[in-house]
């Protein structure tokens, strides 16, 4: 027995550590740590309270994905915190009228001070749309961005990334069903901020290749 002992005793000595394991290790570890911590971070970019006060602008940029970012839009626009109103991404077939007859108590501002942009397809499609309507009205100093919390992080990285030196003034929106709501209470949240994070991570690579080159 004693002399069986040895023998594995021996052998283990021998064969040494398990170098394949331990840098195994050492690489999900350092992949980990700082995905996780990057996470964090994340989630802490996010407004989890209702904005009770907002900077004046020049023009609002409403980015559609629910009916509480345009009536949040048009509530701003309504107190005068801006002349005009964007609202990005619109479905082909939806017009001013429709939005009026949708939200009757802004009838008035909608008429008067707000465009549709039917292009965007997608957030960096928001961004180019901003850029134009910007643009369009010469529009270079300041401008209020409206979209849900869980989306403002990216939306406000593709807005930078568009619309250079304008100062982008974050309106973000909490959807009802999230109010109260945060990732570490919340399933949905903790899931809705995990993709987030992902799609965030993937747009700032995007936008950090096609950046020029700094000599």
């Amino acid at each position: 027995m004693t002399e069986s002992l040895e023998q594995s005793s021996d052998a283990i000595l021998e064969s040494g550590p398990n170098w394949q394991g331990i840098f195994l290790l050492t690489a999900l570890l350092t992949f980990l740590v700082p995905f996780v911590g990057g996470y964090v971070w994340f989630s802490r970019q996010i407004a989890y309270q209702e904005v009770t006060e907002v900077k004046k602008a020049e023009g609002i940029i409403v980015l559609t994905g629910g009916a509480d970012r345009v009536a949040d839009g048009l509530k701003v626009l309504s107190e005068d915190y801006a002349e005009r109103l964007l609202i990005t991404g619109v479905s082909a077939g939806t017009s001013a009228s429709d939005i009026s007859k949708k939200f009757p108590n802004f009838r008035e501002a909608i008429e008067c001070c707000v465009e549709l942009g039917y292009k965007a397809q997608n957030t960096a499609g928001n961004a180019e749309e901003a850029l134009a309507f910007a643009k369009h009205h010469g529009l270079h100093k300041a401008l209020i961005i409206v979209t849900s919390n869980y989306h403002m992080p990216r939306t406000l990285l593709e807005m930078k990334a568009s619309l250079g030196h304008i100062e982008l003034i974050a309106y973000p929106v909490i959807p009802e069903r999230l109010k109260g709501r945060y990732w570490w209470n919340s399933l949905e949240m903790s899931r809705l901020i995990f993709g987030e994070y992902i799609k965030y991570g993937l747009a700032y690579m995007r936008i950090l290749a096609r950046a020029p080159a700094k000599h």
